[in-house]
């Protein structure tokens, strides 16, 4: 997680202050959820996402977008 957070030049204090649904949160939580085994619950309550059915529904719709429609889609 650090690792995504420097590349953004943002801190854990920044996860609080953006909004639920932004898209670079989102991303990140994707990779998280793809990349290790931490829960939903978890990564929703970490990068301030809302519920964990908000995260994981941001994470779906994020995958599930045409590229030209999002430039931050996941693979």
């Amino acid at each position: 997680m650090q690792e995504e957070l420097d590349k953004l030049g943002w801190t854990v204090k920044d996860l609080a202050a953006r909004s639920k649904g932004d898209v670079r949160k989102v991303r990140l939580a994707g990779r998280l959820r793809t990349e290790t085994s931490v829960a939903w619950k978890w990564i929703s309550a970490e990068l301030h996402l809302g519920t964990w059915t908000h995260a994981a529904s941001q994470v779906a719709k994020l995958k599930t977008e045409p590229k030209e429609q999002n430039e931050f889609r996941l693979e």
